[in-house]
């Protein structure tokens, strides 16, 4: 407590420290002030904090002409002051797309100090799988402010939710990631606060979450499905709200010509479906992986679904179709919310049943159509098989990015199938042709069949094994099948599988001719393997005694 009564200018009472009691530095006062309560932070008077020793002192000064009472000092109390700690954890929700709120997985939760000069970031983290969050204890001390009551210098909390990661983002048109902020909490407590915050439909800018978590999920999903794990490298995203068009793009488009990065952009009209986002990132993948983009294909800027387009282009989309039937989860491209909601080939596209079966006039056929490449990547993925029947390949995902996405790229459907090197690609090439593509060549004759020979009224079994005779680019011989053509009847030529049995009729000697058909189950040889048989006369048969050893 400090009461004064001094000469203006001339006389001064100081307080100050020092560490060698020689120097001091502080504070002086002049004047008539009644009693009044004096804080001094040690602090604000040099670098004393911390030290073994400090001498604090107090002085009076007066050059003796003017006569006042001076100064009294009382009450002086050294304190120390030691701030507790700030243990903060919480929760962020969002409102999906179907309005079910959820957990904000991965987006950055930052525990701000609110400064009138500048904030200060004090700690940072990702929200786990439900929206939580935690921070490490942080010490309820503002270093920034000069306040020396100490009950006024605890922190300004707030915290900021944004949707920014070290490798995906969601900005707007000038590159700002979006988020959102509390209010600020001054002078915080110490102890331990939970935070709980939402995001609902009402919110600014929400429905840019919606963005965040698809892409989040696109790269979860490439992760764990590849062998062994791998990046789809940054992803970003540009959206603002009813902005449907965003540099060259008209409508949602994947642009690499930006000179700061590429970026997949999202048309507010394109905000509800989640297939459209995945899309657009497959392209982002794509680019991310070959460098390959379409920009100079102006006509593959108006493809759709089931258009006819170069098969350049039909690859290119096709990936991107698939890579969102594969993170979403099920067989429909829907422009809306989904799954398989709104009308059937308008609204959505179900490219699991969009088979040959098809009207070409209506769904066009073969790889230079969208639908059909990504229909045919799905069915390689996927372990279900529906009409028409061919669809028995389970490759899972990883083989498919493996050969899909090399550095040098792929140029069409094609290119990809040629990739794939596996000795037995009979079942693959089924799916092809369940998706209107036809890549299966038929199987050959490869030898010349020599005549067999028969005897008279002696049947032979497995006179012959086809297996010799014939082979499948595709296919082993295990899944090639047999049927006879034609057969002189005299023969009584018969199949076992691979094998051919010959029966000749009782008391016949001759010869007599047998074409038969092989085929792979999608198509039959150009040429049929035929063969003669000849029969043999038996002009007298000796039997020999039976000789025992007594």
């Amino acid at each position: 407590m400090l009461w004064r009564a001094i000469e203006v200018g001339y006389d001064a009472v100081f307080f100050g420290a020092s560490t060698d009691a020689n120097y001091f530095s502080g504070y002086q006062w002049d004047g008539n002030v009644d009693w009044e309560y004096q804080i001094i932070d040690l602090a604000s008077l040099g670098s004393f904090l911390g030290q073994s020793n400090v001498w604090l002192g107090w002085n009076f000064t007066s050059d003796g002409w003017v006569e006042y009472e001076g100064a009294w000092i009382d009450e002086v109390t050294l304190t120390k002051y030691e701030p507790g700690d700030v243990r903060i954890h919480g929760q962020f929700t969002y409102a999906d797309r179907s309005g079910e709120m959820q957990g904000a997985t991965g987006i950055n939760v930052q525990l701000w100090d609110w400064d009138a000069d500048g904030d200060d970031l004090l700690a940072q983290t990702a929200a786990s799988e439900d929206g939580q969050f935690s921070f490490p204890p942080i010490t309820n001390w503002d270093q920034d402010d000069t306040d020396p009551n100490p009950s006024n210098r605890r922190l300004d909390l707030y915290i900021r939710y944004a949707l920014e990661h070290d490798d995906y983002l969601v900005t707007d048109f000038d590159w700002h990631p979006y988020s959102w902020r509390t209010s600020v909490h001054h002078d915080f407590d110490s102890g331990v606060s939970t935070w709980y915050a939402g995001l609902p439909w009402e919110s600014v800018d929400f429905q840019a979450m919606w963005l965040f978590q698809d892409i989040r999920r696109t790269r979860a999903f490439y992760s764990t499905h590849t062998i062994p794990p791998s990046s789809p490298g940054a992803l970003f995203v540009h959206w603002e709200k009813d902005a449907n068009a965003h540099g060259l793009c008209s409508g949602s488009c994947f642009s690499a010509l930006d000179p700061n990065l590429p970026y997949a952009f999202i048309a507010h009209s394109s905000i509800d479906s989640a297939d459209t986002v995945v899309h657009e990132l497959g392209h982002h993948i794509m680019w991310n992986s070959t460098g390959q983009w379409l920009w100079y294909d102006f006509a593959c800027f108006a493809h759709q679904i089931f258009s006819q387009e170069s098969t350049q282009c039909a690859w290119s989309e096709g990936w991107a179709d698939f890579l969102a039937l594969a993170v979403n989860g099920d067989p429909c491209y829907d422009f809306d919310i989904g799954p398989c909601t709104g009308t059937a080939n308008a609204r959505h596209f179900d490219l699991e049943n969009h088979t040959r079966n098809d009207d070409p006039q209506q769904f066009a056929w073969g790889d230079g159509v969208e639908g059909r490449v990504a229909g045919t990547l799905y069915d390689l993925m996927d372990e279900l098989n529906e009409p028409p029947w061919y669809d028995d390949a389970v490759w899972g995902f990883a083989p498919i990015v493996d050969l899909a996405l090399p550095p040098a790229g792929r140029e069409n459907l094609q290119a990809f199938w040629n990739g794939y090197q596996a000795t037995d690609a009979h079942f693959a090439v089924r799916s092809f042709h369940q998706n209107t593509i036809n890549y299966n060549q038929p199987p050959t004759v490869d030898n010349e069949v020599p005549i067999q020979y028969a005897l008279q009224d002696t049947p032979r079994s497995h006179l012959l094994d086809l297996w010799d005779y014939t082979s499948d680019a595709e296919s082993p011989d295990l899944y090639l099948t047999y049927e006879i053509a034609y057969s002189d009847p005299e023969c009584g030529i018969s199949l076992d599988a691979h094998w051919v049995n010959a029966h000749p009729q009782a008391g016949w000697t001759g010869w007599c001719f047998t074409w038969i058909h092989v085929s792979d189950s999608l198509a039959v040889s150009q040429d049929p393997l035929g063969f003669w048989l000849r029969v043999l006369p038996v002009h007298g048969r000796i039997h020999l005694p039976i000789a025992r050893d007594e």
